[in-house]
């Protein structure tokens, strides 16, 4: 793939940055033109009438044109301008897994009941990539079978969450979890409890959950319309519900709701995403998370009903923030280090998993009511890693690593035409692997990854220009 850019930004700053060596720079107008000029010929044009270098010499004197041309050379003559090819090699292996399985997280499927009819729902009438759903509440023997088997025992922290449906409507399990690992693991292992949560009975169970220190996700999608998707099952709209319980706990509990609440919003086609950081940021003083509907795994006779709700959060997302630049410097641009020994030894023998998909195992494990072991809760059941029941837990290392590593070769010569793939965060399994045919929202040519690159400059031009006034 080529492998430089030359831009030049509304400010008027001209800028060359090389792919290959990991290098931005801002650059001399006349060595900007050169570049556009003369990238395909193999020395200066002894004659300045020849087209790659009449138009400059209206501008710039032989002079000039001379200097700048030996820096052009130079940069050419240092591989500045070589192709890249991206380097996606990753493999897995069973030692790998039972290496990574150490950071010991859990999330239970404490109950399918829900007490929303969300219309986005990835349980719900538009999708079909689920097993039907029962409405059971999770046995405790999975729960303890897991426990008992997963847990690495010289571990020193443990993560807990629970999921559902609404884990609320089965409180009573979440309660006697909590009862069985505090009584197993307190005294040895640091253990930390969260609950994803649609807030509806949040004010019934918000003192054991503050006892308890919980970490709380509550699912609101912004203000009244916003979260119009967001129903009972008689249709009603869950606002007032959710919203009344939210400022019940920031009244009562005022500094666990700033230490322990957080939100995550869901995108559709009625909201954006500047609306949504402004109602939590003006009622909550809150950051949410926000992501999209899920579009894989759906009905193919429901996709219309899908595509009059759904919006992209990437497109939505036109402004880059500080994030963004902030990820572009330290994956994209050298002289960025998190450890003496990357200093050191550099990055060259890194190897970069193709995807954003997350290492098997990395964030533990998902273990639904009927026992299905998945790596989270965003993965359709067909890609489930394992099983578990009142006697049995089988968790196959060997097995996974190799499903692993055949999901991510499908991807990787989509992977490597894509410049975008070192800050990639597309998961694998909402790219339509299991069509045969790679789907990625994501993937960026060289010219969208030059207009990405651009935005970057030109924001962090702006925040340099305020920091200095």
């Amino acid at each position: 793939m080529k492998s430089f850019f030359i831009i030049k930004t509304q400010q008027g700053n001209h800028y060359f940055y090389s792919l290959s060596k990991k290098q931005l720079g801002i650059i001399n107008p006349l060595l900007y033109d050169i570049i556009e000029s003369c990238y395909n010929d193999t020395e200066l044009p002894s004659h300045y009438e020849q087209n790659s270098i009449k138009k400059l010499k209206d501008k710039y004197s032989h002079a000039e044109i001379d200097y700048y041309y030996e820096k052009y050379k130079f940069l050419k003559e240092n591989n500045y301008f070589d192709d890249i090819t991206s380097n996606s090699r990753y493999k897995f292996i069973e030692e790998q897994l039972i290496h990574i399985k150490k950071n010991n997280s859990i999330t239970f499927e404490i109950t399918e009941k829900c007490n929303l009819s969300c219309k986005y729902c990835t349980y719900g009438e538009l999708y079909n990539h689920y097993k039907k759903r029962d409405f059971k509440d999770i046995n405790f023997k999975i729960i303890k079978n897991t426990i008992d088997n997963y847990i690495d025992k010289d571990s020193k922290e443990l993560s807990v969450s629970f999921y559902g449906g609404e884990p609320l409507l089965n409180f009573e399990q979440v309660t006697k979890t909590i009862d069985y690992i505090n009584k197993k693991f307190k005294n040895n292992i640091k253990i930390s409890y969260s609950i994803t949560t649609n807030g509806i009975l949040i004010h019934k169970y918000i003192d054991f959950l503050k006892e308890n220190n919980f970490d709380i996700l509550i699912s609101l999608d912004g203000n009244i319309e916003d979260n119009y998707l967001r129903t009972f099952p008689n249709g009603e709209n869950s606002f007032k519900s959710i919203y009344n319980n939210i400022c019940y706990i920031k009244t009562k509990y005022p500094e666990y709701f700033e230490s322990n609440i957080t939100f995550n919003s869901v995108l559709h086609s009625k909201s954006n995403q500047s609306g949504i950081f402004n109602f939590f940021k003006r009622e909550f003083n809150k950051i949410p998370l926000i992501s999209e509907i899920s579009s894989t795994g759906l009905v193919k006779e429901k996709q219309k009903d899908f595509k009059t709700i759904y919006k992209n959060l990437q497109q939505n997302n036109k402004k880059i923030n500080s994030d963004n630049i902030e990820l572009f410097k330290k994956k994209y641009c050298q002289f960025n280090y998190e450890s003496i020994d990357q200093f050191i030894y550099g990055d060259n023998n890194e190897k970069i998993i193709p995807t954003g998909t997350c290492a098997p195992l990395s964030r533990g494990i998902f273990v639904t009511a009927d026992g299905t072991i998945l790596p989270c809760e965003s993965i359709p059941h067909c890609y489930k890693l394992g099983d578990v029941d009142d006697k049995l837990f089988n968790l196959n290392y060997k097995s996974i690593a190799e499903s692993f590593n055949k999901y991510l070769s499908d991807a990787i010569k989509t992977c490597n035409r894509c410049y975008y793939y070192l800050i990639c965060g597309k998961c694998i399994f909402n790219m339509g692997i299991d069509s045969g045919k790679i789907k990625c929202d994501s993937f960026k040519n060289y010219q969208q990854f030059k207009n990405y690159i651009k935005e970057s400059i030109e924001i962090a031009e702006v925040q340099a220009k305020e920091h200095s006034i």
